[in-house]
């Protein structure tokens, strides 16, 4: 909320004698919902006559608003990145803009330079390159579909071998020592 209140004021009041700070603005909620409403922003800054348009400085890891074509061709636009080098492992930020737009996104680089342990850098890349080449992520700390299916399959069989007839059925028994704890898997 804080961001759009702020992204608000920006568009409401802003004018071709302002400037105008945006960074990151949209990774606060989903993807597409982000995405769509970082686009819709410029767009309404980009639409303007040129001399009510802010000059607007922007970072964002939504390359996709380029890659989708979601902005008009504007003379007022300009695409900057931040030059690099990278020296063996290492990624040196050179602190000069450059023209174009950003062909990585470091985050391993900087990551290392943050601290994480390496582990932990070496398991995002490899998470990073399954979902680059579209294999599919399981979450370790969640069940697949399979096992849910089968946690399933236990739980209804649990149900369905109890005999409500046998007068020696300790229902509060079976829902607490045998049926509950399945459910609780399955949950």
């Amino acid at each position: 909320m804080i961001d759009l209140n702020q992204m608000a004021q920006a568009l409401n009041y802003s004018t071709g004698m302002s400037l105008v700070l945006v960074d990151e603005f949209g990774k606060g909620t989903n993807t597409v919902d982000g995405l769509s409403l970082l686009a819709a922003c410029l767009n309404h800054w980009l639409n303007r006559a040129p001399a009510q348009c802010p000059l607007v400085f922007l970072a964002t890891n939504f390359h996709s608003v380029l890659q989708l074509d979601l902005l008009p061709r504007s003379p007022l636009l300009s695409l900057l990145t931040l030059e690099t080098a990278i020296d063996g492992e290492e990624l040196i930020f050179l602190y000069q803009l450059k023209e174009g737009i950003c062909q990585s996104s470091y985050a391993a680089n900087i990551a290392t330079l943050a601290g994480l342990p390496p582990a932990l850098v070496q398991r995002g890349l490899e998470v990073s390159d399954l979902y680059r080449t579209g294999r599919t992520i399981q979450r370790i700390d969640q069940p697949s579909s399979e096992e849910l299916i089968t946690r399933c399959e236990s739980v209804v069989e649990k149900f369905l071998s109890l005999n409500l007839d046998d007068p020696s059925t300790d229902l509060q028994r079976f829902l607490k020592d045998e049926l509950l704890p399945t459910v609780g898997e399955v949950l």
